[in-house]
């Protein structure tokens, strides 16, 4: 029994041991021919040629420009009017002042408000202000902004400062004072002439006070040049000119000093004058006064009244 199932065992092992060779030994597989796929041509993408820039061929129908559009006119309207205001280059009336400025003028500081209103005033147009404050009540405050007026306008046309300064009523002080403030910008550019328009004033204490600022000017500024221009200013002014050039004159030549004052035409005005400056140089030096007393062109009664009796 056991060699039974010995040979049966062995035959199951031999014959799995030929099943495995069977199955696990390579078979060759048969070759198959791949004919590569021939080559498929691209189709060729091809541009139409690009031309150079040329001038395009006419239309065979003419295109008529276009016409320009032209805009139409805007009718012209009328504007309104603006205001002058108060400091406009023309002549403002009176009425066009605001009242609080006037009643400012009234206050403590009135006259610095007004010489910085007409000053302002005055850049713009000081013929419209000059014409306005000459119809202004007489004040303080109007003093100040006459001399204001007077300065800033001198500086830019003198003349035409000293034609409204002569052309000021003669009813107050305000015209000497204008006039006055203006003598220094005269004795510095051109006194002779200023003297000629200073002679033109018809009001003999107002003309005299005027130039009289113009004289002690001119004689502080230039004695010489003034004792030579004597011939040239009007007769008019020339008993002020000499009366004024003569105390000025006198520390540099007191002989031509007094001489000046005896060619005053005025017989009262030259002997006081003259007794004025002599008891002056008298009392510094008594001998130079009494000698030249002795030898002036007085007379003996002017002389006897200059040198009281002595």
């Amino acid at each position: 029994m056991w060699l039974r199932v010995f040979a049966c065992a062995s035959f199951a092992v031999v014959f799995g041991a030929i099943v495995w060779m069977f199955v696990s030994t390579p078979r060759p597989r048969g070759v198959v021919n791949v004919t590569p796929a021939p080559d498929v041509a691209k189709p060729e993408v091809t541009h139409p040629p690009i031309a150079a820039a040329s001038t395009p061929e006419p239309l065979a129908t003419p295109v008529p420009a276009p016409t320009p559009i032209r805009p139409t006119p805007l009718p012209v309207i009328p504007s309104t009017p603006v205001p002058v205001p108060i400091l406009a280059a023309t002549p403002a009336p009176v009425m066009s002042i605001p009242t609080a400025v006037i009643a400012s003028w009234q206050q403590p500081e009135g006259p610095e408000i007004a010489a910085d209103f007409v000053r302002k005033w005055a850049a713009l147009s000081p013929q419209a202000a000059g014409k306005w404050l000459a119809a202004q009540p007489d004040s303080p405050a109007r003093h100040a902004a006459a001399e204001a007026l007077a300065v800033d306008w001198s500086a830019k046309d003198l003349s035409a400062a000293t034609e409204w300064a002569v052309a000021l009523p003669e009813d107050g002080i305000l015209k000497s004072v204008v006039m006055e403030r203006l003598a220094d910008s005269w004795a510095e550019k051109d006194p002779v002439r200023g003297a000629g328009a200073y002679a033109r004033v018809s009001d003999v204490e107002i003309r005299k006070l005027a130039a009289g600022a113009l004289f002690d000017a001119w004689g502080k500024r230039d004695p010489g040049g003034m004792y030579s221009a004597l011939p040239k200013i009007p007769a008019v002014l020339a008993n002020e000119a000499r009366m004024h050039l003569a105390p000025v004159l006198f520390p540099r030549n007191a002989t031509a000093a007094m001489n000046i004052l005896c060619e005053v035409k005025d017989a009262s005005q030259r002997v006081d004058a003259v007794a004025q400056l002599f008891d002056y140089w008298r009392r510094r030096n008594r001998s130079a006064a009494s000698a030249w007393l002795s030898q002036s062109a007085l007379s003996e009664q002017e002389r006897q009244r200059i040198s009281g009796g002595q």
